[in-house]
């Protein structure tokens, strides 16, 4: 890139087209170093490497920059009595403060007003206070910068409301022609002779009747307002919306309405400068943040101008690559400095990579200045194993050079995963594989132990091997569980004698689902009232068989089937009279299938006896009973054992629990249970207990 600054521009544009290059946008700015004509800045700056054809913007000179006036900064306040401005601070030394100051006042006397204050000498201009209250304008010059500065507005006659609105002027040359004017009634108005082109005149009046805004005359603005409705007064401050174009003109100041109120308008020109602009040094914000070079260019009393981005391989995003005018350029202060900002790394398009190779993928990408980011794999029925899947960023996106392009590179065909189908039903199994994309191979059956009929008790593959769509999966279904012979038999025997409630020894039994049968006798009261017994324990919900109580004391039989194997199991029989003796006798049957047949009989002085017809083949039948009249031992008869029996010495009464020798025949026998003495009371219960 060749040096063309400060070469005219005719030079400039041979230079550049000499060198292979094309002539860019070209703009001006003023210059109070460079020539008019001749360039000021140039972009790219000289010495940077850049294509052929590529086009070079010039900033041409176009002289010393005029100067113009301006408001800088405005503040305003409104109050009773004395006011003080807000802070105000200036952009540059030099700067023209005018105070426009409104005020209320007395009914019998002239109202006038004294500014003060940022440490300057000021002076009236203008003052108009024919009718009653006051409106003035009073300047000062500040030599240096001003900072958080404020004005004072203090009323000869105090306590009374006011406004006081500050505005600094850049630029300014001081003060021109003033007016005033004031009516008892009609519009606001008052006109002055401008003596400098380029000049903006403002007015500031009060209306001492009525609060009212101001509805201000053609090519004018409102700058401050206070329609006091407090006291019945307002304050304005107007201006001309542009300078006025040459000396010697007619400006007027005025408002159309309201047109019946009494009002004060004083009016002043303030003249733009003659005298060549103070100079400063552009300061060098290339490198520095936008935000740092912001605060470096206003705090040389310089503006910021236009901001353009640029990418750039070595200028961090956010960072200036370059400026206009360039670093120590000597320009009039509040001139604008131009900014170009990095937008960080230059843009390249993504190459479409997308079924292409890795190995090709990766050379397109490198070859567009990028680089290949993470690689994955998936698997596709249609793009080749190998081949790309997908990339991110898509094709065509714009990313800075040196990103990250990644990858889904195809593995072939899907694997799937199969399901863990164990312990489901058959048809559920089914649903899960044909769900997952496979299908079911050979089912066979076995029994289990373990898992029940219909259920899944394996499957091959196993669960989450990776398989190819489609594949069959061999299932084994359970059957029936293996028959298991459980012998129809007594399993254990424990029993308890003696006074009020019984629990039995702990016992445990040999095997899940047996049944069993408690067989309670009891004395009781020798009257009318009949003695009961409730049986519980074990955990188990026990039901009432059979009972016999028709003479005194209670023979009875209650049973239950436990569904798990018991361990550490107590019985307890509880009499509904308590206080007497009983015997509890607990039998467990393996391989039993329930209770069948039951019976219950009392007597007196008869041989005891009771019989029942069986509801099944090869039955247990037992019977228990109670004597409440003697302490003598049973004997049983003929086909007959007994399983416990307690001759009670202490009430004469006798308990005991017998059962037949051996099983019975086909159902539908009957089968009785009987014993001797035949001289006695007796109560007597008899089960029949059935095979499984």
């Amino acid at each position: 890139m060749p040096n063309v600054v400060n070469a005219t521009q005719a030079a400039a544009t041979t230079t550049i087209t000499g060198a292979g290059l094309t002539v860019g946008a070209v703009t001006t700015a003023s210059s109070a170093t460079v020539p008019a004509g001749s360039v000021i800045d140039q972009t790219p700056i000289a010495g940077a490497l850049v294509a052929s054809g590529s086009a070079v913007a010039l900033v041409v000179s176009s002289g010393p920059a005029g100067v113009s006036v301006a408001a800088d900064t405005t503040v305003s306040v409104n109050g009773k009595g004395t006011v003080v401005s807000p802070p105000i601070s200036t952009a540059a030394a030099g700067e023209l403060l005018v105070a426009f100051a409104a005020s209320d006042g007395p009914t019998t006397s002239s109202q006038t007003l004294t500014v003060s204050g940022a440490g300057l000498t000021w002076s009236l201009k203008q003052r108009s206070n024919t009718q009653l209250g006051t409106s003035e304008i009073w300047t000062a010059t500040a030599p240096a910068t001003l900072v958080n500065a404020s004005v004072t507005a203090t009323q000869a006659a105090g306590g009374f409301d006011q406004s006081l609105t500050v505005v600094a002027f850049r630029g300014a040359g001081g003060t021109g022609a003033a007016a005033a004017g004031g009516a008892a009634s009609g519009a606001p108005s008052v006109s002055l002779t401008t003596t400098r082109a380029g000049s903006l005149v403002y007015g500031v009046g009060n209306d001492w009747d009525t609060a009212v805004a101001r509805v201000v005359g053609t090519n004018q603005t409102i700058v401050h307002q206070w329609v006091d409705s407090g006291v019945g007064d307002t304050f304005w401050v107007q201006a001309l919306s542009a300078p006025v174009a040459a000396a010697g003109a007619i400006a007027t100041m005025n408002d159309t309405s309201p047109t019946a109120d009494q009002w004060n308008l004083a009016a002043i020109e303030i003249l733009a400068s003659t005298s060549t602009p103070l100079q400063v040094a552009v300061p060098n914000v290339a490198g520095l943040t936008q935000a740092a070079a912001a605060t470096a260019i206003t705090s040389a009393t310089l503006t910021v101008g236009a901001v353009t981005t640029a990418s750039s391989t070595t200028v961090p995003a956010g960072s200036v690559i370059s400026q206009t005018p360039v670093a120590g350029t000597q320009v009039a202060t509040g001139s604008a400095v131009a900014l170009v900002v990095s937008s960080g790394l230059p843009q390249v398009a993504v190459p479409n990579v997308v079924g292409a190779t890795q190995a090709a993928a990766t050379t397109a990408i490198t070859a567009a200045t990028l680089t290949v980011g993470a690689v994955t794999t998936a698997s596709s029925t249609t793009v080749p194993a190998g081949s790309v899947i997908s990339q991110t960023p898509i094709a065509g996106t714009q990313v800075a050079t040196g990103s990250a392009v990644a990858l889904v590179v195809s593995s072939g065909l899907p694997q799937v995963a199969v399901p863990n189908v164990i312990g489901v039903t058959q048809a559920a199994a089914t649903t899960a594989i044909t769900g997952a994309n496979l299908t079911v191979g050979a089912i066979t059956t076995a029994s289990s132990t373990t898992v029940p009929a219909g259920l899944v008790i394996s499957q091959t593959p196993i669960a989450g091997t990776q398989v190819a769509a489609e594949s069959a999966v061999a299932l084994v279904v359970s059957s029936e569980p293996p028959l298991i012979l459980v012998p129809f038999a007594v399993d254990t025997v424990v029993f308890s004698d003696g006074t009020g409630t019984r629990v039995t020894a702990p016992f445990r039994t040999a095997e899940a689902g047996e049944v069993l049968v408690a067989f309670v006798s009891s004395d009781g009261p020798n009257n009318a009232t009949r003695q009961t017994v409730t049986v519980s324990g074990a955990g188990l919900p026990w039901s009432l068989v059979t009972r016999a109580n028709t003479q005194f004391g209670t023979a009875e039989i209650w049973a239950v089937t436990a569904p798990a194997q018991l361990v550490n199991a107590t019985v307890t029989a509880t009499q509904s009279i308590s206080g007497f003796d009983q015997s509890l006798t607990v039998m467990a049957f393996t391989g039993a299938g329930g209770i069948g047949a039951s019976g219950a009989a009392s007597g007196d002085r008869t041989a005891p006896s009771v019989s029942l017809t069986t509801t099944g083949a090869g039955s247990f039948v037992f019977g228990v009973g109670d004597d409440p009249d003697r302490k003598v031992a049973r004997t049983p008869d003929a086909n007959q054992t007994m399983v416990h029996q307690w001759v009670d010495n202490n009430p004469n009464v006798t308990f005991w629990v017998q059962g037949r020798s051996t099983l019975t025949g086909a159902a539908g026998s009957l089968v009785t249970i009987s014993d001797a003495p035949t001289n006695s009371r007796w109560n007597l219960a008899a089960v029949e207990i059935v095979a499984r």
